[in-house]
């Protein structure tokens, strides 16, 4: 699905949240690295933190820097939509957004199948 803007995203997120489960953990893994390995791939970026946040609302957190020469929010955000998803969501529905909030690019998104949901933020300092 196509970036999205930050109202519908909410509103997609309440929808899934009162309609289905948020994914387990052995479902959630396996999602968390290729996110992980799909920020990996884009040379400008260094992952330095994957965790699972003790919150419902947020199932997936990744903290990354960006090291490109070219050192802009327009930059990231433009690689992050992209990259964005890749095959870090094969077999999920997804929606996602892009935002620039302080001094980072944030990359929100929502994984879906039928019974179940997940939602992770990238958050990329840009230096």
């Amino acid at each position: 699905m196509p970036h999205v803007l930050k109202p519908a995203f909410e509103q997609r997120l309440h929808e899934l949240m009162g309609s289905r489960k948020p994914m387990r953990e052995r479902e959630l893994q396996p999602l968390s690295n290729n996110v992980t390995a799909l920020l990996e791939s884009i040379p400008e970026m260094l992952v330095e933190k994957t965790k699972r946040p003790a919150h419902r609302a947020l199932m997936v957190e990744i903290t990354a820097t960006w090291v490109g020469a070219a050192a802009s929010h327009k930059e990231v955000m433009l690689t992050l939509r992209g990259a964005w998803p890749g095959e870090a969501l094969a077999g999920l529905e997804e929606m996602h957004t892009v935002e620039n909030v302080e001094e980072s690019a944030l990359l929100r998104f929502l994984a879906w199948n039928e019974t179940h949901y997940a939602v992770g933020r990238i958050v990329t300092r840009v230096l």
